[in-house]
This record gives structure tokens, sequence and C-alpha cells, in this order.
């Protein structure tokens, strides 16, 4: 059996994630879900990130767009804001395996899954992107 904890900030995901060596980050849990039916995965915590307001949305901002962790495929594919060099992440995000999955899962859970089905990480690279990474020791941005 595993249980859901629903921390309302990044440093307190993160210090979950930590405490609990075992436990998983969960965004839109399309894959996690999957996984965890079909008995590839086992936790005994999932670390809900749905409540973690500044991980939501596409915003634009003086150095470009920011496009946080629980964005969903679906949300990417419908925007407007992403257009020249980040028109192909939008048509990557309309390609995305289904109309259940791209209304389900995220972009940040598609990058920390490394999922083949939703890989953006090529597209973010040719867009000349940064992703920010968070952990115990800080934040980051790898580009």
């Amino acid at each position: 059996m595993s249980f859901v904890l629903s921390p309302r900030t990044v440093e307190e995901a993160v210090g979950l994630l930590a405490e609990l060596p075992d436990a998983l980050p969960m965004s839109g849990g399309a894959s996690l879900v999957a996984m965890k039916n079909a008995r590839l995965i086992e936790a005994s915590h999932f670390v809900s990130l749905a409540g973690i307001a500044s991980l939501h949305g596409i915003t634009a901002t003086d150095a470009g767009l920011r496009i946080g962790g629980m964005t969903r495929h679906a949300q990417l594919a419908a925007c407007d804001l992403l257009t020249g060099d980040l028109e192909m992440l939008r048509q990557a995000a309309g390609q995305i395996a289904n109309r259940v999955v791209r209304n389900m899962g995220t972009i940040g859970g598609a990058v920390g899954n490394a999922d083949p089905a939703a890989d953006y990480l090529p597209v973010l690279a040719c867009a000349d992107a940064h992703v920010e990474l968070t952990g115990t020791a800080g934040s980051r941005l790898v580009a």
C-alpha cells in the first residue's frame, strides 16, 4: 500500500523526498500510475506535486517563457505563447499519446521519468531552453 503526501511548496516536497528514500514524486501520474498498476515500481509514498502553485502554468517573463513542471501536455499543445523556436514544443505536446494522456500527463513528469513516449528534452535543447532542477542542495539551471 502506498500513501500520497501533498506538499504546498517545492521545498516541502524536496524535504519529504529526502526524508522518505523510497518515496517517488508524482506530477500528473499518467506514467507513474500505469507503472504501479503493472507492478513495475513500488513506493511507500508518492509525493504529489499537484498542490504546488509555483509549478503550474505558462507565464511570460522578461527572459522569455516560464513553463511550470505541472503544466499538462494539453495546455502546451494549446498555448498561443509557444511561437518561433518554441512552436516545436507545442507541436510535440500535441503528438503525445492520446487525449486522455495529454490531459493528465505533465511536462515535468515526462522529463523526470525520461518517458520515451513524451521526450521533451530534444525539443527543449533545440529551443535553447533551461530546466530548473531543485534538490536538497538548492536549485540549478541546466541548459
